[in-house]
């Protein structure tokens, strides 16, 4: 049985791709978000390195020590630890350990994500000295720009944001959260080898 192919069809799939092809320039126009997001993937690119090393030492400390947990703080960072809890994986061990009841040990792993430095400077940095005198390993993911110049965290995921300044918090929770993402990726690949 022979199939009919329209004449027409080569036509109409080059003018939906054209369509397709402008509204996305479209939506690039209007939405100067993907833009400024789009800016920063070289500086995420670049963080790879940095990503790699916090995942392989969250990964060395936990296998060294079973009873460790992944710190996700809720209420500092609600979208942040919602995105590392349920979708980036879904990572075993990964929470708000006061919050689970579970105790908290000296080997244990926090991630901090920064909205902005002009609103939560003293917040994150209270909170990196509160960990550190628990015994936790502490990333911080953040702007490099106006960043706390003794914030002492342990390893630093710079987000690309041009300042600190509130108004960057919109890209910045993006930006953060594909940072985390990447951490996660590295912290299983990481784990995988021991089984």
């Amino acid at each position: 049985m022979r199939i009919a192919v329209s004449r027409r069809l080569p036509v109409r799939v080059l003018l939906l791709l054209v369509v397709a092809l402008l509204s996305t320039a479209a939506l690039a126009a209007v939405q100067p978000a993907l833009t400024a997001y789009q800016a920063r993937l070289g500086t995420l690119k670049a963080q790879i390195p940095a990503v790699t090393a916090s995942a392989q030492q969250a990964a060395e400390r936990i296998l060294a020590h079973p009873g460790a947990l992944l710190n996700v703080p809720y209420y500092e960072q609600m979208g942040f630890a919602e995105e590392m809890r349920y979708r980036a994986g879904g990572l075993a061990l990964v929470g708000p350990t006061n919050e689970w009841g579970h105790t908290p040990t000296r080997y244990d792993v926090v991630l901090l994500s920064v909205r902005s430095w002009e609103t939560q400077a003293a917040l994150i940095s209270k909170r990196v000295k509160e960990y550190h005198a628990q015994g936790w390993a502490v990333t911080v993911i953040g702007s490099k720009a106006d960043r706390p110049a003794e914030l002492g965290a342990d390893f630093f995921l710079d987000n690309g944001a041009p300042s600190g300044k509130a108004d960057q918090g919109r890209i910045n929770v993006p930006a953060n959260i594909t940072l985390g993402w990447m951490w996660c990726c590295e912290y299983a690949a990481a784990m995988s080898p021991q089984g």
